[in-house]
């Protein structure tokens, strides 16, 4: 793998050399508050490929989807783990997904801080998605190891842990 590779996991089996253009997705209200928010430069979140820094990364965004009800369907089997490019792919802080949606629950004290930070993160945030309207499939990887999936996880509820002492919300 080059060292400026990121990871994709799919239930779907690519072969390498593949290049995928990123579906048009329906918009949640989270992804309506960002879409609001987001700069010119950055791609929309309606259509683009996810990919992580790491296939325990990726192991870790597929069950934190799982936990949230954005993948509102179950895995069945296990998931390939590619290593991808991206042509112009953006690194955003994904905890900030998972607060927004919570935020929008409440009574949405925080919602264009939140969405902002998401843009143009000034944090030290552990856990990055990354973003881009096209992805091309280098070689399928092992999957991690329950180990690296943990720190994985640990990084991104420590993100998210992060994401709530910035904007604290009351009933949460």
């Amino acid at each position: 793998m080059r060292a400026n590779e990121l990871f994709h996991a799919s239930l779907e089996t690519y072969l390498p050399g593949r290049i995928l253009q990123a579906p048009e997705r329906l918009g949640s209200p989270v992804e309506m508050v960002l879409g609001r928010l987001r700069p010119a430069d950055k791609p929309s979140r309606l259509h683009t490929w996810f990919a992580c820094g790491s296939p325990a990364d990726c192991a870790a965004y597929l069950e934190a989807q799982q936990r949230s009800g954005f993948n509102r369907s179950k895995l069945v089997g296990p998931p390939h783990y590619y290593g991808v490019t991206m042509p112009s792919a953006a690194g955003l802080p994904m905890a900030l997904v998972e607060r927004l949606r919570r935020e929008l629950e409440v009574p949405r004290v925080h919602i264009d801080a939140i969405g902002r930070e998401y843009w143009h993160p000034q944090e030290k945030w552990l856990f990055w998605e990354f973003l881009d309207e096209q992805m091309s499939i280098v070689a399928e990887v092992s999957p991690p190891s329950p180990q690296e999936i943990g720190i994985s996880i640990w990084h991104y509820m420590a993100d998210q842990e992060r994401a709530k002492v910035a904007w604290p919300s009351s009933g949460l």
